[in-house]
């Protein structure tokens, strides 16, 4: 039904190119536009006049785990990361890469790092632990292999990580290994993935990690889109990692990677279903899950057909430059901005709201990708 439904929301954006956006009913299987949009009229004035509202002393309202995300490329991260200290359990920069290669693991990235700005968002809140991704590299496939292969290899890049880490008086790390390492155990001719090293890989540098008392968060791929399609990384996989690691960071902000058609980012039932799949049936593994949420967007040109990520500064650029009308989508609890000659889907207070109290039903932390592309008054909810 959900696939279905956003075939309908791709056909919607191009109807709204000839002016039939609006429409009392949509001919598709019986279907009402008025039951799955609703035209937030009320929007244009709420967005110019809230977008930049901040409130500095104010009150952490979300009770679970906030995990932060900061990249160099939204420099205005940094700042929330510091006036907003409070709000935040870990800070994760994402700054650096494991790169291994010929028997050796460097770590690239370090000029990065930002001492002062760290001391300034430790001083905001003397409990947030700050925690850089390490995004983990191959100079190729043989590299790969012997990684995953030696434990010898894993220790050389184990300790270079973690005297890194306390050299630089980090809490801890955020491990990105999944993605990059996925197609290397990938069978060419079966597409069957064995990802017994690579679990063995990530217990062990857990293990390395935590006995130095350092925090460890693996960033996990979210579940396909189709429940009928098996995910990369399940339940099984959760209950097998969930005693080595604190947290598990799930990448539900970009349903778009699975080349699905539509500027959909992350519906909100896909993202229930993928958190709902990780928790055991005791329950008891919840508490370690954080929830991925977007503070981006997608636009998509109409005269190029082209589809890119947008932040919420140039967002407001565009609605300032043309009003757009303003769309609810009911079954995807996602936010459009409709233009003349695009459509921009992006996140507004009712979105973020929404996942919030989604995280807190399901009692799990959440992981906002990134606080530097969002709008200041998201952070209100938090």
């Amino acid at each position: 039904m959900l696939l279905q439904h956003l075939q309908i929301v791709c056909t919607l954006i191009v109807a709204s190119f000839s002016n039939t956006f609006f429409t009392d009913e949509f001919d598709q299987d019986n279907i009402s536009l008025d039951e799955l949009f609703k035209e937030e009229e009320d929007d244009y004035i709420t967005l110019l006049e809230t977008h930049g509202r901040m409130t500095f002393d104010g009150p952490k309202n979300f009770p679970n785990p906030v995990l932060a995300y900061v990249t160099p490329w939204n420099n205005h991260g940094y700042d929330i990361a510091k006036w907003l200290a409070p709000k935040f359990t870990f800070i994760s920069p994402v700054w650096l890469h494991l790169v291994a290669s010929q028997g050796k693991c460097s770590i690239a990235g370090s000029h990065d790092i930002d001492q002062k700005w760290i001391a300034e968002v430790r001083s905001n809140n003397s409990a947030v632990k700050v925690v850089p991704r390490f995004l983990l590299q191959y100079k190729d496939k043989i590299t790969a292999e012997y990684l995953l292969s030696s434990e010898l290899f894993q220790n050389i890049c184990f300790r270079n990580v973690v005297e890194f880490i306390q050299r630089n008086g980090f809490e801890g790390a955020v491990l990105e290994v999944i993605s990059q390492t996925v197609p290397i155990l990938t069978d060419q001719k079966t597409q069957n993935v064995d990802l017994a090293p690579l679990l063995q890989l990530i217990i062990n540098f857990a293990e390395y990690l935590r006995r130095q008392k350092k925090i460890v968060i693996l960033v996990v791929p979210a579940c396909t889109p189709d429940a009928d399609q098996p995910s990369l990384f399940n339940e099984t996989h959760m209950q097998k990692l969930s005693p080595f690691i604190d947290y598990v960071s799930v990448m539900t902000y970009d349903y778009n990677r699975f080349g699905k058609v539509g500027i959909n980012i992350a519906p909100l039932s896909w993202i229930e279903r993928c958190i709902e799949m990780l928790i055991n049936s005791n329950n008891n593994t919840a508490e370690k899950i954080l929830m991925g949420i977007n503070f981006y967007g997608y636009e998509f040109d109409y005269k190029v057909g082209e589809l890119e990520p947008v932040i919420g500064s140039r967002y407001v650029e565009a609605v300032k430059s043309e009003k757009p009308k303003f769309v609810w989508d009911n079954m995807t609890n996602e936010h459009f901005a409709v233009f003349k000659w695009k459509v921009i889907n992006f996140p507004n207070l009712r979105v973020i709201k929404a996942k919030l109290n989604l995280a807190i039903r399901l009692n799990v932390g959440v992981a906002i990708w990134d606080i530097g592309q969002g709008l200041d008054h998201f952070y209100e909810l938090l």
